[in-house]
């Protein structure tokens, strides 16, 4: 329960930069388009993103906001009802839901129901944003998670000291 609450914290905590971040990026970067960081690699470049993951099903807001929604309750069911977290299973849960509610609070809160993207990598044409780096990265702890450790039985030594 308390790491539970504790996952919910860092989470808030992690939704909180991924807002100052677009704040920030809607005031500064907005008004010039496009900054380069690294010249032929990185750039800083504004964009309303209408869409989901790449753009893809551009107006279908509501449905977008159900799913993310319905996943978000989902990971926080996980983080209490769940019983063999590791610290893998938590981090993953938590960076999923911080990214998912901090692109949710954007395709609600903006008029006209858009994402503040602002991160380009040439090598990587959509341009994307923290949020999208916490799930993605979340997504991909899950998936180490449920390959190497979901369903595993407790190492009998880590018992024994307990």
């Amino acid at each position: 329960m308390i790491m539970a609450i504790v996952s919910l914290v860092i989470a808030g905590a992690l939704i909180a930069v991924d807002q100052i971040i677009k704040m920030v990026v809607t005031n500064v970067l907005q008004p010039v388009g496009t900054v380069p960081v690294i010249p032929g690699l990185l750039d800083f470049t504004y964009v309303k993103n209408y869409g989901a993951a790449f753009g893809m099903m551009s107006g279908q807001t509501w449905i977008i906001v159900i799913v993310t929604g319905l996943l978000s309750a989902l990971l926080i069911a996980a983080l209490f009802f769940y019983k063999r977290h590791t610290w893998l299973s938590y981090a993953a849960c938590i960076l999923i839901l911080a990214g998912g509610i901090g692109n949710l609070i954007d395709r609600v809160a903006n008029p006209g129901n858009f994402v503040t993207d602002y991160i380009h990598v040439s090598f990587f044409p959509p341009v994307f944003n923290f949020a999208d780096i916490l799930v993605v990265v979340g997504a991909g702890l899950l998936v180490v998670y449920l390959i190497f450790f979901y369903g595993k039985k407790e190492n009998p030594r880590k018992k024994a000291k307990g």
